[in-house]
């Protein structure tokens, strides 16, 4: 009768075992005399338990749980699987902190989504990265990895003479007025493969901005031989090209002016100013020509120049704000409404007549004029509430207007 009822003992646990209930199970098993059968479920039972115990604490995501015991060998898949686990948790913090090299091969199609998830963030990275060294319009570096470039190669090679030219187009501001500023965009982007090639023979080019060029190259032995020959290379380059615009045949035309390291100065942005005005000075008085920097023009010239540089930083930077000047309804003494005066938040450009003045004679009126319309929208569109329906007025290039594709591209609500 005893054998029968130990027997029925075991039976019950195998069934509360079956049925997932260990501690029942284990509990029956243990109520049983001593023997084989009765010290093999004992161990099934604290193998299961703690296998759940386990398996609990990783669906929990208690990754640091310490696995069961050696002898437990039904855990063995699952600490495979807490293993795999671990570590792609590790291999996600390394993506967090911008490590995209990370690659999983070994959980299936989870292994297929983090792969794919590493390869997307990894090429916006790349491509943010690649936007913050290049001018998103034409694809050549922007002035600050330029300077950054230009110093390395100089630096690797400080005996070696260097050529600097900044290029500007003579024939933007025709083309826009003529065919539309979309025409224009597409002639500068022209140009820029132009300068890629020069990029592509050992040397740097950059988009300066707008219709403003630069280009480095380095290795030479004298500096006559280095102006000689970048001066004979690029006007080889210009005269191959031309540009078609419904069908009228347009030559590149540029004025270029050239600085020469270590002639001329032995500093980057040195360089880059001193090319960068011989070039304004080509423009003044021989259009479509190229000219080494003199620096005794320079010395004479300077002041005004440096004005040039000053309006290029306040389009760069959008260094204007405004004052706001009362408009009052004589009749009862309300403010009817506001006129905004342009200032600049550059100290060389102290007035706003000034500003116009050296933006018509560099062609930067149309520029300063989009920038104009684009930051008094945004504080009006700020400040509207506070505005409560007065009008605000503000003064206008009459020669610089922008069309309606443009007014729109500013401010979405403009109706013509």
């Amino acid at each position: 009768m005893k054998e029968n009822r130990h027997q029925n003992a075991i039976n019950e646990a195998l069934r509360r075992l079956l049925a997932g209930d260990v501690r029942k199970a284990r509990t029956l098993s243990e109520s049983v005399p001593e023997s084989e059968t009765r010290r093999l479920m004992i161990q099934l039972c604290q193998n299961l338990e703690g296998l759940n115990d386990y398996a609990n604490e990783i669906a929990q995501g208690n990754f640091s749980v310490p696995p069961p015991q050696r002898d437990n060998f039904l855990s063995m898949s699952l600490k495979s699987l807490h293993s795999k686990l671990v570590h792609i948790t590790w291999q996600i913090g390394r993506v967090a902190q911008g490590d995209y090299q990370q690659v999983v091969e070994y959980m299936g199609s989870l292994s297929d989504g983090f792969n794919e998830m590493t390869r997307q963030l990894r090429q916006r990275r790349e491509a943010m990265e690649y936007l913050a060294r290049h001018d998103s319009d034409t694809d050549l570096l922007n002035r600050n990895f330029f300077m950054r470039g230009v110093y390395d190669l100089i630096n690797a090679r400080p005996e070696e003479v260097g050529v600097l030219l900044c290029s500007g187009l003579d024939n933007l501001k025709h083309i826009n007025d003529t065919f539309g500023r979309e025409a224009g965009d597409k002639y500068i982007r022209q140009a820029a493969r132009i300068f890629r090639v020069f990029g592509d023979n050992n040397g740097l080019a950059a988009r300066l901005s707008g219709d403003e060029f630069a280009l480095y190259l380095h290795g030479f032995d004298d500096a006559e031989t280095a102006f000689d020959e970048v001066r004979t290379f690029v006007w080889e380059q210009m005269n191959k090209c031309v540009f078609s615009i419904r069908g009228v045949v347009h030559k590149f035309r540029a004025s270029v002016g050239v600085a020469l390291y270590p002639q001329d100065t032995y500093f980057v942005d040195e360089l880059i100013k001193f090319a960068a005005y011989t070039m304004y000075e080509v423009k003044r008085r021989n259009r479509g020509s190229i000219a080494r920097f003199d620096s005794r023009i320079y010395s004479k010239n300077k002041d005004f120049f440096n004005k040039q540089v000053a309006l290029e930083t306040l389009l760069d930077e959008r260094g204007i704000h405004f004052a706001f000047q009362p408009i009052v309804d004589m009749r009862d003494g309300s403010v009817f409404g506001y006129e905004a005066l342009m200032r600049a938040k550059i100290p060389e450009l102290s007035t706003p007549l000034e500003i116009l003045d050296i933006a018509e004679n560099q062609a930067k009126l149309f520029p300063l004029e989009k920038l104009t319309f684009e930051i008094l929208f945004a504080w009006v569109e700020e400040q509207i509430r506070f505005l409560n329906g007065r009008k605000v007025f503000f003064n206008i290039i009459s020669d610089s207007f922008l069309d309606a594709a443009e007014m729109l591209s500013i401010h979405p609500g403009y109706k013509e």
